[in-house]
């Protein structure tokens, strides 16, 4: 196991396996390029421009012959993700470099906006999970009225340790613009909210920061 390769794949149950794949030329942190057979692009989501530039972010789309059709009894769903002329919108938002591999940066509707900024709450929490201190943490955001989203990490600190807020907004501050800043505050929690697979759930996390005390 030891001379064993791994290989990242990006794909959706809607294509019936991957579009994306790394070889051995993949820059660390990509998925690499799409393989043979399928169509991508990079979209804007809110004018559907096509974005030719690289290191700009856009929702994927693509198409090909094993995009599904639709989804089963659900004609407004199948609508809203698959064009008419065939492409299926991904609801991820990556962008590329000038080679074309891909680089994930989100989920388009997880995606926060501060003022005229976009927050992806990934880009936060991996900055956070640098801490020594800190077990789990979820990113989302506090509803405000001039600002948009008020950004708000959720911590549970590892078995023994004791994080503090100022230590994770230092952190943050350190690392990324000030629209990513944690002007919601930090909240420390025994556990984060799951779903039923086990996955974060993040509409019930956008409503208990709404109640619980923020640092």
């Amino acid at each position: 196991m030891t001379k064993a390769e791994t290989y990242v794949l990006y794909g959706m149950s809607e294509v019936c396996g991957n579009v994306v794949q790394q070889d051995k030329s993949t820059p660390l942190g990509s998925y690499g390029r799409q393989i043979g057979g399928v169509e991508l692009k990079l979209v804007d989501p809110k004018t559907n421009d096509v974005i030719t530039e690289p290191h700009v972010s856009g929702e994927l789309w693509f198409r090909g012959p094993s995009v599904f059709q639709g989804y089963y009894n659900n004609v407004e769903m199948t609508k809203e993700t698959l064009t008419e002329d065939g492409w299926l919108k991904s609801g991820d938002i990556l962008y590329r470099d000038e080679a074309w591999n891909l680089f994930f940066v989100d989920r388009y509707k997880l995606l926060l906006k501060y003022r005229n900024h976009q927050v992806s709450p990934s880009e936060v929490e991996s900055v956070i999970m640098k801490h020594p201190g800190v077990f789990q943490v979820a990113v989302t955001g506090i509803p405000d009225r001039e600002c948009g989203d008020l950004v708000v990490a959720c911590v549970v600190p590892k078995p023994g340790c004791s994080p503090t807020a100022q230590e994770i907004k230092d952190l943050v501050k350190e690392s990324l613009t000030d629209s990513k800043q944690l002007r919601g505050g930090v909240i420390f929690l025994e556990d984060l909210p799951t779903t039923s697979t086990s996955k974060i759930n993040r509409q019930k996390l956008k409503e208990m920061v709404l109640n619980l005390p923020r640092e």
